[in-house]
């Protein structure tokens, strides 16, 4: 990473930045409430069933829908030749306030459907909406979106700029299926299957979205622990995200469908379940032998972004392994989806720590970059024992979506596995702590240094995270 890049960018990705990690902690925070509404034994002491539920709906659009793509925001606003811009994240700063204070309403009836579960009250639905604009407002951005990027102006590698572009485009799509459901779906009296057919097909796109910048933050981690990108000829790379884009592609189709027509309910499904291994796996077969390569050079050392990476790809094969069980709705569903939402959450912290870096807020302190080489393989493998004991317990028959009273357990097997789950929850917060702790003691250490009289001080000397 350089200094070429202009500092209204950085001032731009700073604001995405800071409300992509304030999501993730407020988001963060929300899941204690479900960690204890499902933890065996405790549900005596926490018996609220829809504070639980309003809680996970308010949790999901934070840690996923927000911090997800206030992060792509960030990213994407670091590719060169576009406008800076600061009202689009202050739109986005509205909308998240919104949506997070309707979950305060009495009487809210949450809405837990599939992707972006919703509270039904026209706040949060603002909210939401608000937030999407800020989004699509930063990302809408022709220069950015089809420009040529010159490698000394941007400190993104030709690949991660490459994949955030098809991130930025399945994004647009993703909106444009929204907005065609809105539309095409009639309203019901059951807002269960109204929501959930509204967010069907828009949800689906929105994964292949996440996908794409999952891999374009993978080459920024790989590039970073092995001293070069794998995917360095653009006939590679772009290998690569055709295998993203173009299992999406066909969800074109769905522009202008109505519930009931063909392909409305099981291409999305189909798409999701068949293409969204291809990508990952081409890229692994290019990143595993440059990793061999720089490790037989002695280049390969242990830092934040190799922990980040293969935390990120244990997470994946986790959950695709997992999909592959799901035959009824189980906790193997949300076994599912947290191991592969926990992959690009992992893979996220990692990049953070050298985004910081481009920021001007390097890790001011040895101890700080030794905790931030070991903060994501705690928060990953907290993540892996969540997962399992869902999992587990999934796998003998524990019912999804009940929380308090509403969770009978039956046998050992899915009390075992839920011990399991909240135990690995618990290890996935303290990571999560951690990785606040150093991001917090960086942020706070870069504005003294902006603050300080001596002209020497400068927050880009400190050595770059994990590599003292």
């Amino acid at each position: 990473m350089n200094d070429e890049h202009p500092p209204q960018a950085h001032a731009q990705a700073r604001s995405w930045l800071g409300l992509a990690l304030g999501a993730l902690l407020l988001g963060g925070g929300l899941s204690l409430v479900l960690i204890v509404s499902r933890a065996p034994g405790m549900t005596r002491l926490f018996d609220a069933p829809l504070v639980a539920k309003k809680s996970l709906v308010v949790h999901v659009n934070l840690v996923l829908t927000v911090f997800f793509l206030a992060f792509l925001a960030a990213l994407f606003s670091l590719i060169p030749g576009g406008r800076e811009r600061r009202a689009p994240v202050a739109l986005a700063l509205v909308g998240v306030a919104l949506f997070v204070t309707s979950g305060l309403v009495p009487g809210v009836e949450p809405i837990l459907c599939n992707y972006v579960p919703v509270l039904d009250h026209p706040l949060f639905l603002a909210g939401i909406g608000l937030f999407a604009a800020g989004v699509l407002w930063a990302l809408a951005d022709p220069r950015r979106l089809v420009g040529a990027a010159r490698a000394a102006s941007t400190p993104l590698s030709g690949a991660a700029v490459d994949g955030l572009r098809v991130a930025a485009w399945l994004l647009l799509l993703a909106l444009a299926l929204l907005c065609s459901s809105l539309l095409t779906v009639p309203r019901a009296a059951d807002h269960f299957s109204y929501w959930e057919s509204v967010y069907w097909a828009p949800g689906h796109a929105l994964q292949f979205t996440f996908l794409a910048t999952m891999i374009a933050v993978w080459a920024l981690l790989v590039k970073d622990a092995a001293g070069r990108c794998p995917l360095g000829a653009g006939a590679h790379r772009w290998l690569v995200f055709a295998l993203v884009w173009l299992p999406a592609l066909p969800m074109v189709t769905l522009l202008g469908a109505a519930p009931g027509d063909a392909g409305f309910s099981t291409l999305p499904t189909e798409l999701m379940r068949w293409g969204t291994w291809w990508a990952p796996a081409l890229f692994l077969a290019y990143a595993l032998p440059a990793l061999a390569r720089a490790r037989r050079c002695g280049a390969l050392r242990f830092t934040s972004s190799l922990s980040a990476f293969c935390a990120s790809v244990l997470l994946l094969a986790l959950g695709l392994g997992i999909g592959v069980l799901i035959t009824r709705s189980s906790t193997l569903v949300p076994a599912h989806y947290h191991a592969t939402v926990g992959a690009v959450t992992v893979a996220l912290m990692g990049i953070s720590y050298r985004l910081l870096d481009e920021l001007g807020a390097p890790l001011p302190t040895r101890a700080l970059r030794r905790l931030a080489r070991w903060q994501p393989l705690i928060f990953g493998l907290g993540q892996v024992g969540f997962v399992s004991g869902f999992a587990y317990a999934g796998w003998h028959g524990l019912g999804r979506k009940v929380y308090g009273h509403e969770q009978a357990l039956r046998g050992a097997e899915q009390t075992l596995g839920l011990a399991v789950a909240g135990t690995g929850g618990l290890f996935a917060l303290v990571g999560g702590a951690l990785f606040f702790v150093v991001v917090a003691r960086a942020w706070r250490a870069a504005r003294a240094l902006r603050r300080s009289p001596d002209p020497s001080a400068s927050p880009g000397s400190a050595p770059p995270p994990g590599r003292a």
